[in-house]
């Protein structure tokens, strides 16, 4: 979904802002998004006939609608934070957040105490409100507030191939953490990606800069 996510914020940012794209950028982002599959798959050999057996099923059209609604949300994230604060931009999406999550737990019929506070966070009430707002910070509050300020100083175009990051970082945590294997392809692919994620970036902010000073394009 990760490696899908950048294509769909690309062609949104080039249809609704305009974007425009430097020449090289898309030798940059097609080697960033394979670089993207070879960082998330132990066996590379297998994907074929991982597709060959699965093909196309309701779990691939689920992932397929998220990442289309991933990448028109950065696009979208990218218009708000033009001209819109920080806070107030995160705010929203705290409330728009938990609005939505609150209609999905009533519509399943979920919204009551035993479902909200199970009998694991009875037995120790003071560890699971802790565990929480540890949570809502460490993988909600503060990386909110970066993916925010990063919007507002990244292009729509490029800022999809930012979060291909999370790919690795996944896979980092994985091996560190969880003590997951961790292959050489893996490896010598992280580092394409972060390589090529580095100059989609940089030809994009060249280009947009000979675009200002009305210098032809070279990149």
């Amino acid at each position: 979904m990760l490696n899908v996510q950048p294509v769909i914020s690309t062609i949104g940012a080039f249809l609704l802002f305009g974007d425009r794209l430097a020449r090289r950028f898309f030798f940059y982002a097609g080697i960033a998004i394979i670089a993207g599959v070879f960082v998330s798959v132990a066996h590379p050999s297998l994907i074929g006939v991982s597709f060959e057996r699965a093909g196309l099923n309701v779990g691939t059209g689920y992932a397929l609608v998220c990442a289309l609604f991933w990448g028109l949300s950065t696009v979208a994230g990218r218009g708000v934070m033009i001209g819109m604060s920080l806070r107030l931009a995160s705010s929203m999406r705290i409330v728009v957040g938990l609005t939505c999550m609150t209609l999905i737990l009533l519509a399943y019929g979920k919204l009551n105490g035993a479902s909200l506070w199970p009998l694991a966070a009875q037995t120790h009430p003071a560890k699971a409100i802790f565990l929480l707002f540890f949570l809502a910070s460490i993988s909600g509050g503060i990386p909110l507030l970066i993916y925010f300020q990063g919007l507002r100083l990244t292009r729509a175009s490029t800022a999809g191939y930012f979060e291909m990051m999370q790919t690795l970082a996944a896979v980092c945590i994985t091996w560190g953490v969880f003590h997951a294997s961790l292959h050489l392809h893996q490896v010598i692919a992280a580092i394409v990606l972060i390589v090529a994620v580095a100059m989609v970036h940089h030809v994009q902010h060249h280009a947009a800069q000979a675009r200002e000073s009305g210098a032809p394009l070279s990149e």
